[in-house]
């Protein structure tokens, strides 16, 4: 729970403001500064919660209840960014427990478990 408090704080409220107001054709650039800082607080909240998933640590219902919508919102703008670091980084695995955190949610999904 200690994560969900840390994705209802005050810079992750700001920081998912910020992501959601970027305009797409920012997203394919490298971002401004101000912009960076949320994308990567996202990023790296997420990239957490894959791990603890990869490694068997919390249970794909509990991410959905508790950070499935914000996820869904979340992935389609940040992705683009996480894409074009890889590229230029040289980082092919950046953040790669969130793009798997991201497919394993819409893998459950689509078995119809998930509540609605």
């Amino acid at each position: 729970m200690r994560v969900y408090d840390r994705f209802a704080s005050k810079e992750m409220v700001e920081a998912i403001y910020v992501v959601g107001g970027l305009k797409p054709e920012a997203l394919f650039t490298f971002p401004q500064r101000n912009d960076l800082t949320a994308i990567m607080q996202i990023a790296v909240l997420f990239e957490g919660l894959g791990v603890l998933l990869d490694e068997n640590l919390i249970d794909i219902k509990l991410v959905d209840s508790l950070f499935g919508p914000s996820l869904d919102s979340l992935w389609g703008p940040i992705y683009p960014v996480i894409k074009n670091m890889r590229e230029s980084l040289k980082q092919p695995f950046f953040f790669s427990h969130f793009e798997y955190l991201y497919n394993r949610l819409q893998a459950y999904r689509k078995k119809g478990a998930h509540v609605q």
